[in-house]
């Protein structure tokens, strides 16, 4: 290959812990369905089980809790001690604030070193705040103004999360304006509801409190204007009332990955419920389980498991080896693909060189090549318009993939083309077995089903 390959270590995405299940208030636009939701407390022996992922992840990816509120651990300032110096820039907290909280444990949070604490604040208003969390002479405010006092004297980051409502559109003007000036948060992000599955009354909650499009636009100019340019200050409006009843009626999976978003080195994440019990969460399906407590040795667990969840990557892009069964003449050895089932083609290598270039070669863990680039190839060559693949040459033999196709408005734009925008692609190889990569050869390829016309990329 004549792109210089760039050796990476694999790493998940992130790691999404609690370390407690029940929680204290019942936000009307929480994820949880409460009917169906046990709660249970991670002991501090079994939180050290997940410590080795420290060395997995990336920054700011290694969440100490996500979908619970952790103060109801007891031990929850113990499992914050727990976290090594040197991966407490990778860890944060959620925290709703709501029980009464001693000194010492805010002055735990203020020193525990880690990246960051999470904070929703929906508003200044006492009597709103209960009707929207659920709750009903929560501490939330004396343990906000206390901790903000802690953070900057230990140099704690607060980063705040607020929900944009019909009912507190009108106030948060003013209340990013006093949470800068109280609080000094690092991050404040201002963003309308995800949508999430749970029982109809509770979404029928939500839903009432939802702007329309219409609202949200009419209201941008003013949360755009009390942001005043500060980058750290994120206003996200896609979401809106229509778009939550559309996916209601569709009954959507909250779970499912966005098939236009393009895959990447970053996309294995790890889920750990307080009981101890995971799983993976990946493009590629995997029904792979664990328990903490049956780990023995945890580290080298996750360790096996990034490998297996990027070998099921790589077999999502499999089509299969062609081999030559008389001269010009090949076929698929194994097939993935049920429009390239049982097939022998003749296959033509073209001298020509449509514009086309890969752009980026990256090998993860010493095996698992992802390669990035565009051609035309296969979008011009009008008397084959069939399967799209890229076949790697391997001294005398192909291996046929399935690329996973990207947008490239820039090439587009360059050649002044609108054919071209679809002209991205982006594959995982397994190169287990395989020689070295220097010597193997990209190929642009396309079939009908009656034959393979193919010309080299790199």
């Amino acid at each position: 290959m004549n792109t210089v390959v760039r050796n990476e270590k694999k790493q998940y995405e992130f790691v999404s812990i609690d370390t407690a299940s029940p929680c204290n208030a019942r936000c009307i636009f929480c994820f949880n369905d409460w009917a169906n939701i046990k709660g249970a407390l991670m002991e501090p022996e079994v939180f050290e089980k997940t410590l080795p992922l420290l060395d997995m992840t990336g920054y700011d990816g290694f969440y100490v809790s996500c979908l619970f509120e952790p103060t109801l651990n007891p031990n929850f300032t113990k499992i914050l001690s727990m976290i090594p110096e040197a991966g407490k820039n990778k860890a944060f907290f959620t925290t709703n604030l709501v029980k009464k909280l001693s000194e010492d444990e805010l002055l735990a949070f203020s020193k525990a070193n880690l990246d960051h604490i999470n904070i929703s604040l929906e508003t200044y208003d006492r009597t709103l705040y209960d009707r929207l969390t659920g709750t009903k002479g929560s501490h939330f405010y004396e343990n906000l103004e206390r901790l903000s006092v802690l953070s900057k004297e230990n140099g704690m980051k607060i980063r705040l999360i607020t929900m944009i409502l019909k009912s507190n559109i009108d106030e948060l003007p003013t209340l990013i304006k006093r949470s800068r000036e109280e609080i000094s948060p690092v991050r404040h992000e201002l963003r309308t509801p995800y949508y999430f599955k749970a029982s109809d009354a509770q979404m029928d909650v939500a839903e009432n409190d939802l702007l329309t499009r219409k609202e949200l636009d009419e209201k941008k100019e003013a949360l755009i204007a009390a942001a005043g340019g500060d980058e750290n200050i994120i206003i996200d409006l896609s979401n809106d009332l229509e778009s939550f009843k559309k996916k209601r009626a569709e009954d959507f999976d909250t779970h499912v990955t966005n098939s236009c978003e393009r895959p990447g080195s970053a996309n294995y994440r790890v889920r750990i419920e307080s009981d101890g019990t995971g799983h993976f969460g990946h493009r590629a399906e995997t029904k792979e389980l664990f328990d903490l407590h049956d780990l023995n040795d945890p580290g080298q667990y996750f360790i096996d498991a990034l490998i297996r969840l990027q070998s099921l990557e790589a077999s999502n892009y499999f089509l299969g080896e062609i081999t030559e069964k008389k001269k010009g003449l090949f076929s698929f050895g194994k097939k993935k693909d049920e429009a390239l089932k049982d097939l022998t083609l003749p296959v033509t290598l073209l001298e020509t060189r449509t514009p086309s270039s890969l752009d980026e070669a990256v090998l993860f863990d010493g095996r698992f090549l992802h390669l990035s680039g565009w051609e035309a190839f296969s979008l011009r060559n009008n008397n084959v318009s069939g399967q799209r693949m890229l076949l790697i040459k391997d001294h005398d033999r192909f291996i046929a993939f399935k690329p996973f196709t990207t947008e490239r408005p820039d090439v587009a734009a360059a050649l002044s083309d609108d054919s071209l925008k679809d002209s991205g692609f982006y594959l995982v190889i397994d190169t287990e077995g395989l020689s070295a990569i220097e010597e193997l050869s990209l190929y642009s390829a396309v079939s009908d089903g009656e034959k393979i016309i193919a010309e080299q990329i790199a």
